[in-house]
């Protein structure tokens, strides 16, 4: 029977009972990690199951069966798939200089910086785009898709985007920008396939993917 953890994941899992809920590379990737992918995931499973309550308020419905699958198992299958994706990524903007620093400390004294820079802006009277403070889940999302659009355009100028096409069917319809976020995630599934994935499984699931994210 077919494993809804672990249904086609572009990678290989191997099994691991070392302490470390996941490992990516020689990278430990932490619980915190895991549940700011599954924030990420979230909306996905809800489209798929949209009778469900809000987790964060309500998550009994999501370990029911609904359609033969717990939404639970889907949503640790998507959040095993984005954190191993992201790992990739954080990795690939250091290879490429675009971070110095990809450890989640750094996210976080990032995001004290950018709340005292709103914060003294909005003393000022100048103007600012958004909340004059973000909770470090907003800023995490933020910071990570902007990781995404500079790690992108990296990969475009040394031409290694092409050697994504190369696997697939080729990349077709959308705009320009469209079919270079296509063979982004492609490129990106490419690197995780090459990549060690250990997993702790019975610690993987353990992890409350629901509980709140601290600022």
């Amino acid at each position: 029977p077919e494993d809804p953890l672990l249904d086609d994941l572009p990678f290989e899992v191997v099994f691991s009972n070392e302490t470390t809920v996941l490992r990516v590379g020689s990278n430990e990737v932490s619980p915190l990690e895991i549940r700011l992918a599954a924030r990420s995931q979230i909306p996905r499973v809800t489209a798929h199951f949209p009778a469900l309550s809000d987790p964060l308020a309500d998550p009994e419905p999501w370990l029911l069966t609904v359609k033969g699958l717990r939404p639970i198992d889907q949503l640790r299958h998507l959040t095993l798939l984005e954190t191993v994706r992201t790992r990739i990524k954080l990795d690939l903007a250091d290879r490429f200089s675009i971070r110095a620093d990809t450890s989640l400390e750094a996210f976080r004294r990032r995001w004290e910086v950018e709340n005292l820079n709103r914060k003294e802006a909005a003393a000022k009277g100048e103007t600012i785009y958004g909340p004059v403070e973000y909770s470090f889940e907003e800023y995490y999302f933020i910071d990570l898709r902007s990781l995404d659009l500079a790690l992108m355009q990296r990969l475009q100028e040394k031409d290694l985007l092409r050697n994504a096409e190369s696997f697939w069917n080729p990349v077709k319809g959308g705009s320009r920008h469209e079919r270079m976020e296509q063979l982004y995630r492609r490129y990106i599934d490419l690197e995780s396939a090459r990549t060690p994935v250990l997993l702790n499984r019975a610690a993987f699931e353990q992890v409350d993917l629901f509980e709140e994210i601290p600022d």
